[in-house]
């Protein structure tokens, strides 16, 4: 229990059995009872405890939020949030995953007319009296505490059916036709997932909840989900391709929860990869098997792969499965980018050595097993291994339970082929604290003839000999394995010359990896950045986002250096093809059914880039666009950011209080987000600061919100200063953020590049509690010493040849 008084204890099923000592011991979060004899290890004993809790102000627990509607009327309501740790702030419980129980739920509250509540199962019975009500649920399967949920509140649903269990999507009233999407797509993916898993949905029905105040994207208690308004809620003419796409992702990761991690569920903390890793692959799956055309397989590589390799190539990064996880600090710290990302690539990789097939029949066979129970990873393992005729056990050993992953350096000797394998790291380190291990491999590559080859090894390096010569091969065929590769430097250009010839995953994954690898030395700069010179006829979302994401690394970099202005040139010339290809959207055109989605998504991406990077007659576009909009014209939604950053960039304090006056009046919540980053491209340092301020006052912005303004800032060079020096005076302010709090400790610190700001950022936190952010905090300072590193080692390279190529 934690914040909870009990007021008493008594044993229903014994009278002889009495509680003598009450003793709360908060730094556990626990209360222990000691009673008057001892307990009899072989019979049930029943305990009635009465207490007194409050509803929280912080969005753990169970919690109250407000909204406003459209007619400016408040309406306040409660809900919960139990993971991981905070069951025991609403009820005293063995809150551990693995102390399964049966509940059953009873609310009584005061009824306004419209008032809704909600719990995990059906009602069961409802009875009125004096103006209150009293709510009785069906009792749960059992499950663990952490999915637990109920809720009070004002809310409007709209509804369908799956077979002939009710499913209803709940919004604030007057916004619940917003929920049509995600209803659609629920529905859809419970199909899926009932075919996938071999196993239907357990519960007698499905509730999905947007909540005003939500810390995380979504909760996936089992039978009430819950979500956050933008990851909800679809406005068609309000919202972008990506908030479609952000809705569709997050709704089929919250349904595959419904069997891995609700129906099946970790054991302990450190096995969590098995709940949130497995939800991350899956929402790709069920995305993919709905929506075709969104090429959800290849995006995967930019949200999942790519970004875990981001972190993982770290020397503070972790295992996936980690121990010791002892608090429930330590617990928050698994909800990062190697439990969800890393774990979803894992699984990945696995899906392609066994086939789909094969990996299905393993799935099933696993949940089948362990159904209602606790799993620890070795399950997982034996029953893929049991099912494949595979040793995977030992197979994924490395891959699971120690850091880090490798780079496969390719090596070719006429007809002879030498892969080997090295622990890969972002930054130079020193041969005597490289960290070396061997991982098992399994090597697809393709030559240059089309012929296709597969291998696995585990040795430091494996060599191979062809059947005839080629000129080139490329590894990692489909971009499906979890490590990176290397060529040598006439195999790169031999590459980028057939680059046309590779399917979209393969371009993605070469551009983004021989940009990694130049990043942290082992190809040279020249070489990564000639290779781009492909990108001008490249049409393709993913593969501009896995080049873009590296090159923005590098302007960010150079961007308080002299030769910035030559970098600007360098990415202007680069991205004008696309830039004309994706044009502007039209408002007639954004119509669901008529847009073409990833060329959506592609357009906010590059006309986001081209305003960034100052590409004029961009500009000069997004700025007529702003003036008739002022005027009274609106905006397509894949457009306004690029075209909200260049009118606060470009204009003033009129433009900027324009703009601030529509985020107060807008109802919808993405539009929010967007409009709060936004503000931070005003030029004007007092508008900056006046962002940052603004962030804290909760009236104006919600404290989910706080770090999308903070980010916003940030990412302006003149703000950068500017939002670290405001974190660190309200550090306070933030350490009760949760989740949030490692996200914003990267935010406001990664694009550091010098000792100075390195200092600063060890000698602040040195003396601050982070708890729940340790590990961002070490990442963060190991982030900042590799981007020193970078300009110091790469700097003069990427210099001489930006002058080589553009200097007059």
């Amino acid at each position: 229990s934690k914040d909870i008084e009990i007021t008493g204890v008594t044993c229903s099923s014994d009278d002889s059995l009495s509680i003598d000592v009450i003793e709360y011991l908060d730094d556990q979060e626990m209360v222990l009872f000691r009673f008057s004899s001892d307990l009899p290890a072989d019979e049930e004993i029943e305990i009635v405890i009465e207490y007194n809790g409050s509803i929280q102000e912080e969005m753990a627990g169970f919690y109250r939020s407000v909204y406003t509607d459209e007619n400016g009327e408040e309406h306040w309501l409660a809900s919960t949030q139990f993971e991981p740790t905070a069951a025991r702030l609403a009820f005293p419980c063995f809150d551990e995953p693995d102390k399964k129980a049966t509940f059953v739920i009873t609310l009584n509250y005061e009824d306004t007319g419209n008032t809704v509540s909600l719990s995990n199962m059906p009602v069961e019975n409802t009875e009125t009296k004096d103006g209150m009500t009293t709510v009785t649920f069906e009792k749960t399967p059992i499950m663990s505490s952490y999915l637990v949920a109920f809720l009070v509140g004002d809310f409007a649903s709209v509804e369908g059916v799956y077979g002939s269990k009710p499913v209803k999507v709940w919004a604030p009233v007057g916004q619940e036709e917003k929920g049509r999407i995600a209803l659609n797509v629920t529905i859809e993916a419970l199909s899926f997932y009932e075919e996938f898993f071999d196993e239907p949905y357990t519960l007698p029905k499905l509730d999905l909840v947007a909540i005003p105040d939500f810390e995380a994207g979504a909760m996936e208690n089992w039978g009430l989900i819950t979500f956050r308004l933008t990851a909800l809620l679809y406005n068609e003419a309000e919202d972008t391709a990506g908030n479609l796409q952000r809705v569709a992702t997050v709704v089929t990761h919250e349904l595959a929860h419904q069997w891995t991690g609700d129906l099946v569920t970790m054991k302990w903390w450190s096995n969590l990869w098995l709940n949130e890793g497995f939800a991350d692959f899956f929402e790709t799956e069920s995305v993919a098997n709905i929506i075709p055309s969104w090429q959800m397989r290849e995006q995967f590589l930019v949200e999942d792969q790519q970004r875990a390799f981001s972190v993982d190539s770290l020397l503070s990064t972790h295992p996936v499965v980690n121990d010791p996880v002892l608090t429930s600090s330590d617990i928050s710290e698994m909800f990062d980018t190697i439990t969800y990302s890393k774990g979803g690539s894992i699984l990945r990789m696995l899906q392609d050595v066994l086939t789909p097939e094969v990996f299905e029949e393993g799935i099933q066979n696993y949940i089948s097993e362990n159904k209602y129970g606790n799993v620890l990873t070795e399950d997982f393992l034996q029953s893929m291994s049991d099912t494949s005729g595979l040793p995977l056990v030992e197979n994924l050993h490395e891959w699971l339970y120690e850091p880090g992953f490798p780079v496969v350096t390719v090596k070719m000797d006429g007809k002879q082929l030498t892969f080997s394998q090295k622990r890969f790291l972002s930054s130079v380190i020193d041969d005597e604290i490289t960290p070396t291990g061997n991982w098992w491999l399994n090597i697809k590559y393709v030559t240059a003839e089309g012929s296709e080859q597969e291998f696995s090894f585990q040795d430091e390096s494996k060599t191979q000999t062809l059947s005839s010569s080629t000129s080139y091969i490329k590894a990692n065929v489909g971009q499906n394995g979890y490590y990176r590769v290397n060529y040598p430097t006439s195999m790169w250009l031999e590459l980028r010359e057939n680059i046309a010839s590779f399917s979209v995953a393969d371009r993605a994954g070469l551009v983004n990896d021989v940009l990694v690898l130049a990043r942290s030395g082992l190809v040279d700069t020249s070489t990564a950045l000639e290779f781009t010179s492909f990108l001008s006829e490249e049409e393709d979302y993913t593969v501009w986002i896995s080049a873009l994401s590296q090159l923005g690394y590098i302007g960010t970099m150079l961007s308080t250096e002299a030769d910035y202005g030559l970098y600007q040139q360098f990415i202007q010339g680069l991205i004008e093809d696309v830039v004309e290809y994706v044009g502007w959207d039209t408002l007639a055109d954004h119509s669901l059914g008529t847009v073409d989605h990833n060329k959506a998504l592609l357009r906010a991406t590059v006309l986001n880039f081209a305003v960034a990077y100052e590409l004029p007659f961009v500009v000069e576009q997004a700025l007529d666009i702003w003036e008739n909009y002022k005027n009274g014209t609106d905006i397509a939604p894949d457009d306004r950011q690029a075209v909200y950053c260049a009118a606060l960039h470009y204009g003033g304090a009129d433009d900027y209080q324009f703009l601030f006056e529509h985020y107060l009046a807008t109802d919808n919540a993405a539009e929010q987000k967007r409009v709060l980053y936004t503000l931070g491209c005003t030029r004007e340092f007092y508008l900056l600061k006046a962002t940052l301020d603004m962030s804290l006052d909760s009236d104006i912005v919600r404290p989910q919100d706080q770090r999308t303004a903070i980010a916003g800032v940030s990412a302006n060079p003149l703000g950068r200063d500017l939002a670290w020096n405001f974190v660190q005076a309200n550090f306070e302010t933030f350490n009760t953020l949760g989740f949030s709090l490692s996200s914003l400790i990267s935010i406001v610190t990664s694009p550091f590049n010098d000792e100075y700001h390195l200092h600063e950022v060890e000698t602040f936190f040195e003396i601050q509690d982070t708890v729940g952010a340790s590990m961002a905090v070490e990442q963060s300072k190991e982030t900042i010493a590799a981007n020193i590193q970078w300009l110091q080692a790469n700097g003069p390279d990427v210099s001489q040849w930006l002058h080589s190529h553009y200097a007059k």
